[in-house]
Parts: C-alpha cells; sequence; structure tokens
C-alpha cells in the first residue's frame, strides 16, 4: 500500500477548499481561452462572483458536485487511422479535476512518479548503450484501445485499496461516466454518451488513473522477471533481456493485461519481436546497429511542418515585400523551430532537438540543414543576403549536447508566469507540444 505524504482527509479538505480551488484557477487557468459546453471562457470565469468557489467547494465536500459533460474533440491521427477522441470539460471541472489530479499524485507519489517521455527514452538509451548486442533480445508492443478498454469496475476497485477518502471516489467515479458529447448535441441526447467503460482522454486526471490500472501489473512484472528490463510509457510496452524471458514475460503480460479487460497488438505491424542486433522503435527514437535515429514518421511530420511555415511566409508576401521587420520575425521564428529556445523561467529547452537530441546518426541532421536552406533558395520572397541568419540542425545539436550551459546560440525566451501561460506562447511561436512528445523536456 501506498503511503500518503499527509492524512487524506486534510489533503483533500485543504485542495477542495474554497481557497484550494480558487488558488487553482488563478494559477491556471484564469487565462485559459479554452471552452467546454457552456461556452465559458477562463476570461469569463474570472468575472463571476467569488461564491462559485464556497458553492464548488460545498457540493464536493457533500459528494453532490456533478461534472458538467465533456465536449468531444476529434484529433486526427493520421491517414488509415481512426481519430483520437480527446474531453474537453468547462473551466469550472477543469478546476476540480487539477485538484483531484494533485490529490492523486500525493496519496500515490511513491508508486506511480511522473514521468516525461525524455526521462522514459533516456533510461532506455542508457540501458542500451551499455548491454551486449547479440545476447539480448527485444519485445515492442502496444495496448489496444488502452484508455477506451479501462474498466470502471476494475479501476474503482484498484482505487478503493488506497483512497479512504469517500468524496474523492465520489468524483472519481462521476468524472468516469460523465459523457463525451460532440459539439451542438441537445441536452436531452446526452445520455446516449454515457460510457460504460474507459477514461476520457484530455483530462487532468486521465494519465494518471490510467498509469494507476497497469501499476500492479508493471511491478509485478519486474519482480517476477528480474532478468529482463521492462518500461511502460502510457501503452507503449518495451521488454528487454534474454530471448526466453522476454517471451515469457510478454506471455505473462498478455494474460495479465486480459484479466483487466485489455489486449496488446498482436499484428506484426503494432509487435516487435527481435534480436536487439536488428533494432527496434521506442517513443519516436529508431535503435539499429548500435546507432540512434528518429522514426520515419517523426521526421516526415517535421518536414511537412518547415515546408508549410516556410509556405506561408511565401503566400503572405507574394504580392508585397516583406520590410525588415517582417523578415526579422520569419528569421526568429524559423530559427525556434530549428534550435528550440530555453524557457527563463525554468530552464528548460524546448523544441525538436531538446527531444531528439540523443541521436548518433546525424546524417539526419544534415538532411535537415539541406532541406531548410532549399526551401529558404526557392523562396522569390525570402532575401537570400540573410540566409547567414538562419540557425543550424547540426550545430544546435553539438550546442546542445556539449554547450548548453555556457552558450547564447540557443535563445532563452520569457514564455509566461504559469505553465498554461507557457504552453500557449510555445504554441503561438510555433512549438507544438503536444505533438510527438518532441517538444517535452523533463
Amino acid at each position: 500500500m501506498s503511503q500518503p505524504t499527509m492524512d487524506q482527509t486534510t489533503l483533500f479538505n485543504e485542495l477542495f477548499s474554497a481557497s484550494g480551488l480558487k488558488a487553482c484557477f488563478e494559477a491556471r487557468f484564469i487565462d485559459s481561452p479554452t471552452r467546454g459546453i457552456d461556452r465559458i471562457s477562463g476570461y469569463e470565469f474570472a468575472l463571476m462572483d467569488e461564491e462559485v468557489f464556497d458553492v464548488m467547494a460545498q457540493k464536493i465536500a457533500s459528494g453532490r458536485y456533478r461534472f458538467s459533460p465533456y465536449t468531444e474533440k476529434l484529433v486526427t491521427k493520421g491517414r488509415d487511422k481512426a481519430p483520437r477522441m480527446i474531453s474537453i470539460a468547462t473551466v469550472r471541472d477543469r478546476i476540480v479535476l487539477r485538484q483531484l489530479n494533485r490529490f492523486l499524485q500525493q496519496v500515490y507519489h511513491q508508486r506511480v512518479p511522473v514521468s516525461l517521455p525524455k526521462r522514459t527514452i533516456g533510461w532506455v538509451i542508457d540501458l542500451v548503450s551499455n548491454m551486449g548486442q547479440q545476447d539480448s533480445w527485444v519485445y515492442k508492443g502496444d495496448i489496444k484501445r488502452f484508455y477506451d478498454e479501462i474498466t470502471h469496475s476494475a479501476l474503482v476497485n484498484t482505487l478503493s485499496q488506497d483512497i479512504v477518502s469517500s468524496p474523492a471516489r465520489s468524483l472519481i467515479e462521476h468524472a468516469l461516466i460523465t459523457p463525451t458529447v460532440p459539439k451542438r448535441t441537445p441536452r436531452k441526447h446526452y445520455y446516449r454518451f454515457k460510457p460504460s467503460v474507459g477514461v476520457p482522454q484530455g483530462l487532468s486526471i486521465s494519465n494518471t488513473l490510467a498509469n494507476l490500472y497497469l501499476e500492479a501489473t508493471d511491478r509485478t512484472i519486474k519482480a517476477q522477471f528480474p532478468a529482463v528490463h521492462y518500461f511502460r510509457f502510457v501503452d507503449d510496452i518495451l521488454i528487454i533481456g534474454p530471448r526466453d524471458q522476454v517471451v515469457e514475460a510478454e506471455r505473462w503480460l498478455q494474460l495479465e493485461v486480459k484479466n483487466l479487460g485489455l489486449a496488446l497488438h498482436g499484428d506484426e505491424t503494432k509487435r516487435h519481436l527481435k534480436s536487439l542486433d536488428e533494432g527496434f522503435e521506442f517513443l519516436g527514437y529508431v535503435f539499429k546497429h548500435g546507432e540512434r535515429s528518429v522514426r520515419e514518421s517523426s521526421l516526415s511530420r517535421l518536414y511537412v511542418r518547415l515546408a508549410k511555415f516556410v509556405s506561408q511566409f511565401n503566400h503572405a508576401f507574394a504580392s508585397t515585400k516583406p520590410n525588415n521587420e517582417d523578415i526579422d520575425e520569419f528569421i526568429e521564428r524559423l530559427n525556434y523551430r530549428i534550435s528550440g529556445l530555453v524557457c527563463s523561467e525554468t530552464q528548460r529547452h524546448y523544441g525538436w532537438l531538446a527531444y531528439y537530441h540523443r541521436i548518433t546518426d546525424l546524417r539526419v541532421l544534415f538532411a535537415l540543414d539541406a532541406y531548410v536552406a532549399d526551401l529558404l533558395a526557392h523562396s522569390k520572397v525570402f532575401p537570400h543576403d540573410r540566409k547567414e541568419e538562419v540557425k543550424s540542425y547540426v550545430r544546435s545539436y553539438f550546442v546542445t549536447n556539449h554547450e548548453m550551459h555556457k552558450q547564447n546560440y540557443i535563445p532563452t525566451v520569457w514564455l509566461g508566469d504559469n505553465p498554461q501561460a507557457q504552453r500557449a506562447k510555445l504554441a503561438a511561436l510555433g512549438l507544438d507540444i503536444e505533438d510527438d512528445f518532441v517538444y517535452m523536456d523533463g
């Protein structure tokens, strides 16, 4: 059993007091333009009477709080793939869900630590770099429709072993059964979308609940198969070790997830079981013949983003010449896409190379530099005498790996006072940190 850092009742009362809810709103959502089903933004919520927090706190404490239906947002995953459904909660509910996630992270802080993809891939890189290639095998797989198939009763039963706070359990249970509805759905039809299984994606609690669902499985497989190295990031699973142990661990894992109402992908496009020297992919990296490169689909997305950015600049000035200010801004934004940037508040490095700086296949970087040069050479509006001001992927790579703490090549930028503002500023600068993990730094 996990040990909370403080009594759960005290922790819950602190987080869900009127003052705790208000502090969360002001820190995270006051500037949020995102609207849920009530069409109220953070700016508009701030104009409400402060008694709204007292009412929320009272309803939560008594177990009477109910979430409004989430708004459906479909995010494309590429050709021939079903879109991912994201659930958008109202500002009021996002405050509650944020505090609920903080509660879960405190209760389970020792068993489900917060992990970023960069940290996980770093552990894999360190392992593979120091182990023999010929005697090791790799299983790489993922779980089918992971979030969508999580069984509510099994999840609630798992949580009830550790969470003694009745109001907390009530909030979790109601968050799970709240429907996600398409826009403009009549209120009388909401009931049609009430889920019987699954964890809604996109909520503050989504990743934490999904991880808790498999946390016991993670612990057991590590204890039962000490000869293998086991990694899981959300639904992506990697097992490395002696062939017989890897095969046995996969077989055991298949049975274990089946007992949880889940299933591993079995087709060869989703399942990988080969010797380590034959290579494998994990979290965007490609490991092969002792070299680390970038997954082809991740590279393709980057090429598309670069071409789109330059094309937009060309189109904007197709009939008029850009002035020096326009060109300065274009070069600055292009350089952010190449070198990334450092957040002055947190000193975190964001950008494509912030994630992929541990590749060893430098041909990828030289090709990217050549591609950017070609895009600019064919531009009819970009002044070729300013091409020297455009940064290089190759140089950014070496600066990131060897000179990060004594350099001025990668710009330091003030992004905002809170994570919400920082994410918005990054998106405005063209660094979409939701895309394929690549702008996340741990």
